[in-house]
């Protein structure tokens, strides 16, 4: 049975009334089966193609409801058959207020089409390409031209002939009531609109548009040249909310397409005071707690970056009586690896049992070997637990640290001590082995994504918009992201990443995603000079 707006030429079924023929020398009626009603009725219908003008500044999800309410409408009431939808963006020579270049609202048609695979429906190009602004007879006539396959217009054409293909304006009431603004349009110009080609209404919220028709002397006159379909469920999204609501920095996700929005955002249409869209950045790391400010945050801030934190992994510490058994023990190391704060957060829990004992004896003997650290926090925090012999902090990852300590190798007979997490690399390790410099690993954290990681993603994406900028500060961060960023594709397809570090970026790579900068130092200031060269 064919369904809603689909018709026998859709389906390939043109040959159905053969069947019915068929049928009744059988002695049986075609209305024992819908299917061969719908498919006489087809033959006989109106050949419709729904032409949309105007602004599309930029399209909204209701610009294409309207010809799918239309395209429903027409044939489930009159038995007319829509073949094709065609979206006309004017002219720039149109001159209206903000309105974007017509090359961008060509693109984001194109877009929001192909986005929602609505294959009847197509861009015509027509309008812009021509020198100057066309009236929309103009527009309408060439498209009854090209469709019925003539020279030019053929007035005298049987509208009601099995190939004849008409030309139908789509609009909403409010171009309808634009009928009655004083010279905006003439009554000739009307006359052929309504009764030479037809005018296909969508009803918005707020407008009683049968009401307008009837209480106007002019339009009344056209009043069986357009078909009214009503929208039921109101809404009041507009291109002008949506320009008004890229000014001021609101999201308009799920209000146009979402290839609609990415375009918008990349390319800074309708922003009009720049002051008020400042460059988003997605920040995605570890925090400590919700009531703690983050350094790169502020930094970032500072330089009038948005911002959004969102916390991206959370940590359960394990193994810490090993990691203490170790700690006691320091005549059997060389020194100390820490890579991350949370392998000190991990060191202060394990020693707190017995920190007195920590303190007067073991301590000292810790603070004699290297304390090999990653990063100004890393190294902050084991200073903050009394460790007086940290190094290494400048050398900003796991392969420049490698190569430091490589640098030292007379200093590592003994085995050095590296606490790390579930998920660690093996760079250390290899590269050290490479120097016969022995490791020993203790797993003192287990490594997993945020519970509230995907929730607090949508909820930015939500408030704040798409991103402009992500940065990673580490490889698990990219492992737990990795999925998301795949399922919210459109929303970071334009943003640029950022690493922390080499190590980050090279999980960036391998992960698919193009990394366009690497801080040269993983601090605040080296996250942040690394955006500013976006």
């Amino acid at each position: 049975m064919l369904q809603g707006g689909t018709s026998c030429y859709e389906t390939g079924q043109e040959d159905r009334c053969v069947v019915i023929e068929q049928w009744e020398a059988a002695g049986k009626t075609v209305e024992h089966d819908v299917t061969h009603v719908k498919s006489v009725r087809i033959k006989k219908m109106k050949k419709i193609v729904l032409l949309c003008v105007g602004s599309f500044n930029p399209i909204t999800f209701m610009h294409l409801r309207m010809f799918v309410l239309a395209k429903e409408y027409l044939y489930d009431k009159l038995q007319w058959n829509v073949l094709e939808g065609l979206i006309s963006p004017v002219h720039d020579a149109y001159k209206k207020k903000n309105l974007a270049p017509s090359h961008h609202r060509a693109k984001m048609l194109e877009l929001a089409i192909n986005e929602h695979q609505i294959p009847w429906i197509k861009l015509s190009t027509w309008e812009v390409e021509q020198e100057g602004w066309s009236k929309t007879l103009d527009t309408m006539d060439h498209h009854q031209v090209v469709l019925n396959g003539s020279a030019q217009l053929d007035t005298t054409k049987d509208v009601n002939s099995d190939d004849h293909v008409q030309v139908m304006l789509l609009c909403g009431s409010d171009l309808v009531e634009s009928f009655l603004v004083p010279g905006l349009w003439s009554e000739v110009q009307l006359e052929r609109i309504c009764r030479g080609f037809g005018v296909v209404c969508v009803t918005r919220e707020g407008v009683n548009i049968q009401d307008t028709i009837r209480g106007s002397p002019l339009l009344s006159k056209f009043a069986d040249d357009i078909v009214i379909v009503p929208e039921w469920f109101p809404n009041q999204v507009s291109s002008t909310s949506i320009r008004a609501a890229v000014r001021k920095g609101l999201c308009i996700g799920m209000l146009v397409p979402m290839t609609v929005a990415a375009y918008i955002k990349q390319h800074r249409l309708y922003h009009g005071d720049t002051q008020i869209m400042e460059p988003l950045v997605f920040v995605f790391k570890a925090t400590k707690s919700a009531d703690t400010a983050d350094p790169f945050v502020e930094v970032l801030q500072q330089l009038h970056f948005r911002v959004a934190l969102i916390p991206v992994l959370t940590f359960q510490f394990l193994g810490l009586p090993e990691y203490q058994a170790a700690l006691y023990q320091p005549e059997c190391y060389s020194g100390l690896i820490l890579t991350s704060p949370r392998t000190v957060e991990a060191l202060a829990l394990a020693i707190k049992s017995n920190e007195d004992v920590w303190q007067k004896k073991y301590l000292a003997e810790w603070n004699a070997k290297p304390v090999y650290v990653i990063g100004e926090g890393t190294a902050a925090l084991a200073r903050e637990i009394g460790l007086t012999s940290v190094c290494g902090d400048t050398t900003g990852c796991e392969v420049n640290l490698s190569e430091f300590i490589r640098g030292r190798k007379e200093l590592h007979e003994k085995k050095l001590l590296l606490p790390c997490g579930d998920l660690r690399l093996e760079t250390l390790r290899l590269s050290l082995s490479e120097q016969q410099i022995p490791v020993e690993f203790v797993e003192v954290y287990e490594t997993s994504a945020h519970p509230k990681l995907v929730a607090t993603v949508h909820e930015k994406l939500a408030l704040e918009g798409f991103p402009d900028v992500v940065v990673f500060f580490s490889p698990s961060g990219v492992q737990f992201m990795d999925e998301i960023l795949r399922a919210e594709s459109v929303a970071f397809k334009q943003a640029k990443y950022v690493a922390i570090g080499p190590t980050t970026a090279e999980a960036l790579k391998s992960a698919g995603y193009p990394v366009s900068a690497v801080a040269n130092k993983p601090t605040p200031d080296g996250v942040a000079q690394a955006v500013k060269t976006l």
